[in-house]
């Protein structure tokens, strides 16, 4: 019975695959139509008393995305166009004082492909050398934003004179709203709001931009889930559902993804969890957030009928079981043995029996280079734990993935493929019954929200630890 459940899984996951690629592709072919026709095109001066937004953006994909949704959310309040800036697919480019970014982002890019020297260290465009600018609507999807009455555009280039080039906009119809440090601005949704300052240094009332008259205003960063001040409950819904609503749907992070998810025996039937090891401060506190998962994914258990006290009950036939799935060393082999251990999905058949957590199946969104050698303790204690390195098929076919962006179209397929492999471990590690995620990581932030959403689709619902 479980088999044949499984294999319905399988069917109708592979089904629904292929469904949602098709109407990915579509749109993104509509997308790039749209796109690369404004390439082209001259000026396109707007519609009489038309107003914008726009900002200048930095970091990695995932703090991109929340100054997004923060741009969002202030295009709504103020009824303006939020003209949205490139995206940078590849490694983040730093924070820098407004005017300097504004520079570095008109000149950088487009000099990091003529010659690398000029954006080698030392030089004015270092961390440039791996900037791969994308649309919004080739790597997010949109679709819930129009619905909400946002009105958004995409911004072909970032330079300097764009807006008098395609928009025939002056400087003196343009209001600037420059920060100097990480933290120069709050924006609070209404003057009478006394939520804390927090590190910021000066505090900006949505009514002092509203009064604003000029054509467009331009901020400078507006990263940082703390950017805005939010107190209205309209307003506090409207980055939540954004926050959950904008998610990576790139056709190939999709099928590869769903594929993955499939192998490990369908939605809902493995823990998930994203361990973050590699840079600043993640790294230096790497062995806490080790044992901060054992105790979460221990602790877990708890919810099931039996709970494992000290996180180490085994039975004799648990011990059995675990030397002999130490001994399979096939990737492959080992996830077959481990799905024969999973007790049935919950989210089809009910409540699920209580397995030992050291036999869980988990799936580990990681930075880790090469995670069975580098976390290989992990890996000893969790015999059914896997990761997108543990599917060299996937890696492989990702490789060949091409841009989707007038932007990158002259990119090769082998500098893409790399970049999708975050956004895949994002997406399966959505689809768990349960995630554990690095505390302080927006990667893992975006985890929970797509994981909460998920399990609102399904009866069993399951807590999300972060």
């Amino acid at each position: 019975m479980i088999a044949s459940l499984k294999h319905i899984w399988m069917v109708c996951l592979t089904g629904l695959g292929c469904l949602v690629l098709l109407v990915i592709k579509m749109q993104w072919q509509s997308d790039i139509v749209i796109q690369i026709s404004r390439l082209h095109s001259s000026t396109s001066y707007p519609a009489s008393g038309e107003k914008f937004i726009t900002y200048l953006p930095h970091s990695g994909l995932h703090n991109q995305r929340i100054a997004l949704i923060n741009a969002m959310v202030l295009a709504k309040q103020l009824n303006r166009t939020l003209i949205m800036p490139e995206l940078n697919l590849g490694r983040a480019n730093y924070w820098r004082e407004s005017r300097k970014l504004e520079r570095q982002l008109s000149e950088c890019p487009l000099r990091a492909t003529i010659n690398k020297a000029e954006v080698g260290h030392g030089t004015s465009c270092y961390g440039y050398a791996r900037y791969v600018p994308s649309t919004v609507s080739s790597v997010f999807d949109l679709s819930a934003v129009a619905s909400l009455g946002i009105r958004v555009t995409q911004r072909l280039d970032m330079g300097l004179d764009y807006f008098q080039r395609q928009y025939g906009i002056s400087a003196n119809q343009m209001h600037y709203i420059r920060d100097a440090s990480r933290f120069s601005y709050r924006i609070f949704d209404h003057r009478n709001n006394q939520m804390d300052m927090k590190n910021y240094e000066q505090r900006i009332d949505i009514e002092d931009l509203q009064a604003r008259q000029e054509q467009v205003l331009v901020f400078g960063s507006l990263f940082s889930s703390n950017r805005l001040a939010l107190e209205q409950p309209d307003l506090v819904w409207l980055w939540d559902y954004l926050f959950t609503e904008v998610a990576f749907h790139h056709p190939t992070v999709m099928q590869q993804a769903l594929d993955i998810v499939g192998r490990l025996g369908g939605p809902g039937q493995f823990v998930s969890l994203h361990l973050r090891t590699g840079d600043g401060v993640f790294k230096a506190v790497m062995d806490q957030t080790f044992q901060k998962v054992q105790l979460q994914l221990y602790s877990s258990q708890q919810q099931q009928e039996h709970s494992f006290e000290d996180g180490a009950l085994l039975t004799d036939d648990d011990v059995l079981i675990l030397s002999a799935l130490n001994e399979i060393q096939d990737p492959t082999d080992r996830l077959d043995a481990c799905l024969k251990l999973q007790p049935s999905n919950p989210f089809v058949t009910g409540p699920a029996v209580a397995l030992n957590p050291r036999l869980r199946l988990i799936y580990m969104a990681t930075d880790a280079p090469d995670p069975r050698r580098t976390l290989h303790h992990l890996y000893a204690e969790f015999p059914c734990l896997f990761s997108l390195s543990d599917f060299p098929d996937v890696i492989t076919a990702t490789l060949t993935a091409h841009a989707l962006s007038p932007f990158t179209e002259d990119q090769q397929p082998s500098r893409l493929g790399p970049l999708l492999f975050p956004l895949i471990d994002a997406e399966i590690a959505s689809h768990g019954s349960l995630f554990v995620g690095t505390a302080k990581s927006t990667f893992s932030k975006y985890i929970m929200y797509r994981n909460n959403r998920f399990l609102t689709y399904y009866p069993q619902h399951k807590p999300v630890i972060a």
